[in-house]
């Protein structure tokens, strides 16, 4: 997670009698968290017949440049499918899981991962 630091300067609030100032005068100083999520994904090219897996921090976006004309393996197989993601707090994490499954190269295994996860959803997604 990354934290990003930002400084506001407010305006005096004007005194009523009777009252304190809720808000200071000067320089305050806002911490922001914004907290990042990476994916393993898994698409699928039915002109191709074949899966892709790979991991990024944005998954729509890397789903339009697979899409998109360009040179490399995903380029023969548009259009490419989203059919399973996984989200991970850290790049290492998203990265290591596509590592794994890269490593099964098992076609029905990476089915299997992609059914379960269907099976798991309910009748969203019926056999």
């Amino acid at each position: 997670m990354k934290t990003y630091e930002m400084y506001m300067y407010l305006p005096y609030k004007q005194r009523v009698d009777g009252s304190n100032p809720s808000v200071p005068t000067g320089e305050i100083k806002i911490s922001l968290l914004f907290c990042m999520y990476y994916f393993l994904y898994i698409l699928f090219s039915e002109t191709l017949n074949k899966y892709y897996i790979g991991s990024t921090s944005n998954i729509e976006e890397r789903l339009k440049k697979h899409n998109h004309i360009h040179k490399g393996f995903t380029a023969a197989g548009q259009p490419w499918i989203l059919i399973y993601s996984e989200t991970y707090h850290s790049k290492s994490e998203a990265l290591a899981r596509e590592k794994q499954l890269k490593s099964w190269k098992n076609r029905s295994r990476i089915e299997s991962l992609i059914k379960k996860n269907f099976s798991s959803v309910g009748s969203e997604h019926p056999d």
